[in-house]
């Protein structure tokens, strides 16, 4: 029934690998917004976050002509909010509003926010394996493997046929963490 129900979904919108990467970070860990993470202080604990994607950070991008909301709710509000990013450390003014005037412009900033929290659950003591299934840019597969904890926890398959393997590649790289620990 569950394969059933995931075949008659249909994708549409654009992708948003960094608030993925967030939630993730924030299930491993015992800090809010999520607090039943364990502490990662204990030969017992081993913390891994796999980010798996099969596009790059793509905000649904709409002008402020015509609406200053942009006309699209995202996770960080209305572009009107500045929530995104902060150009000149004044939250939610004028600089902020306009700080976007391209896709680019915030896919940037995307890639950026979610090279930072890989790098906040690294240094957590989080394991981060990317996937980025046919990744569609060399900018992505490039975020993709700096996000990841290094060689052998980034894995670019081209068909979906081949995200078996992926995962049984991971599943055997960490049982011999297990064992060697």
């Amino acid at each position: 029934m569950v394969k059933s129900k995931i075949a008659a979904m249909t994708a549409s919108g654009g992708t948003n690998i960094q608030q993925g990467t967030v939630w993730g970070f924030h299930a491993l860990t015992p800090s809010e917004p999520l607090s039943e993470g364990l502490l990662n202080n204990s030969a017992s604990v081993e913390k891994v976050l796999i980010i798996m994607t099969d596009g790059f950070n793509e905000p649904d991008f709409r002008s402020y002509s015509g609406d200053w909301n942009g006309n699209e709710y995202s996770a960080w509000g209305y572009r009107k909010d500045g929530r995104l990013a902060d150009v000149d450390g004044m939250l939610n003014n004028a600089n902020e509003y306009n700080a976007f005037n391209s896709k680019a412009d915030i896919t940037a900033v995307m890639d950026q926010k979610t090279l930072d929290t890989c790098t906040n659950a690294k240094n957590a003591g989080i394991e981060v394996f990317t996937i980025g299934l046919s990744s569609p840019s060399q900018a992505t597969t490039d975020m993709l493997t700096e996000c990841s904890s290094g060689t052998g926890y980034h894995h670019f398959p081209t068909d979906p046929t081949q995200l078996e393997g992926v995962f049984k590649n991971i599943a055997a790289q960490l049982a011999q963490l297990r064992l060697a620990r």
